[in-house]
Formats: structure tokens, sequence, C-alpha cells
């Protein structure tokens, strides 16, 4: 609860008016007494904003809570102040030091942004090894492949996430690392958006690029 807490706190410090900063810590917190936590904070230019939750223990179960009132410039502004400094098409940064994803839609004709998405980026651990074996042990020892298909917010980077961090970790008998892992990260998503990599990793090294083909 403790981490989770810190997670949306780091998240919704960004928010520059301090009575909706307490209205998110406030409803964070009920939705925590419920067994739910906050997932992802969406706001669409001239719509109402909407706060999406899950069930704290599986992640499934979305529900969205509604805004009262319809999202103007300022209110984007919130979020794309992160995007200062960074390429004019750029749509997706982070907040350094965590592993939250912050989105911006932006109108192709005018560049002007249309909505922000900011999903609150979780560590959860202990997952994968359960998951894969004994029926898929090869997996977790970098031999053999495997390729993760799913929906939007159902857990695809966390698995890889802690796949990072399971095989790069992973020592002989003798106590020693016994392999390089490498992610190569694009979207900046696995690893945050920081110079530093998050310590969810491990010690698994990471090789930022801009393009695809890099």
């Amino acid at each position: 609860d403790a981490i989770y807490t810190d997670a949306v706190q780091s998240l919704v410090e960004k928010v520059n008016c301090e009575a909706s900063r307490a209205q998110l810590m406030a409803l964070s917190a009920e939705q925590l007494a419920q067994k739910r936590m906050l997932k992802e904070i969406y706001l669409p230019l001239g719509r109402f904003m909407e706060l999406v939750t899950c069930d704290a223990l599986t992640g499934g179960q979305p529900e969205i809570i509604q805004s009262d009132n319809r999202m103007g410039p300022e209110h984007l502004t919130t979020f794309t102040d992160l995007f200062d400094g960074l390429p004019d098409g750029l749509r997706r940064t982070g907040i350094d030091g965590t592993l939250h994803r912050i989105s911006r839609t932006l109108n192709p004709i005018t560049r002007e942004c249309t909505a922000v998405a900011a999903r609150v980026g979780r560590v959860i651990q202990g997952h994968v090894e359960a998951m894969l074996r004994p029926t898929q042990p090869a997996v977790l020892t970098g031999s053999k492949s495997v390729l993760i298909i799913g929906a939007p917010n159902v857990g695809k980077t966390t698995i890889l996430r802690e796949m990072a961090r399971l095989l790069s970790e992973d020592r002989n008998a003798r106590g020693q690392r016994q392999r390089i892992v490498a992610v190569v990260a694009k979207s900046l998503e696995i690893a945050g958006s920081g110079n530093v990599p998050h310590p969810s990793i491990g010690p698994c090294r990471v090789l930022q690029v801009d393009s695809p083909d890099n």
C-alpha cells in the first residue's frame, strides 16, 4: 500500500492545482480502501476527465470515474508541461525516477494537444515465474523467445520488466551473474524515462533509441 501510495503521489504532485491534488489523493485512498487502485488519469479537451481504476490484486475489472466539469486547455497543461523542451511531435514521455507514462494526442493540422493520458506506473514482482513454470522454463533461461499479446492495460509491460529483472539477476552455482541482458527501448516504458534506469529492472542494461531502425 505504501509503495502504491508513493507512486500515485509522485504522479499527482505534477498537478498544478492544490485542490485537485488533494482530491485525487483522497479519491485514491478511498479506492484503495475498497481494494481498488488508480490506473490512469485521462484529460480530453472539451470533455469530462476520466479516472480509470482496477482491482488491486488482479489488475483487472476496470471501472471509470468521470468528473463533473469539462476539461479546458488549462487543465491539459497539468501534464503537457512535461513535454516542454522536447520535440514537437513527441507523443509520449515520463516522469524521471518513476515508471509513469504520459501520452498526449495532437491535432494533425494545428499540432495542438487535444488529450492527455497519465498512466500510473507500478512495480509488480513474483508473478512471472509462477506464470511460466513449469510449462515454459526455457523462457527464463533466455534460450527461447516469447511473444506477449494483450489488450491495453493488462500488464504486458509489467511482465517484460519483471522478465528483464529475472534474466539479468540469474546467477550460477558460484553466485555470479551469468548473462548480459539488455532492453532496447524507444518508448522508455520498461525502465522509465530518466537517464538512470528504474531499479525494478535489476542490473539489466538499457539501450535508449529514438527509432526502431537504430
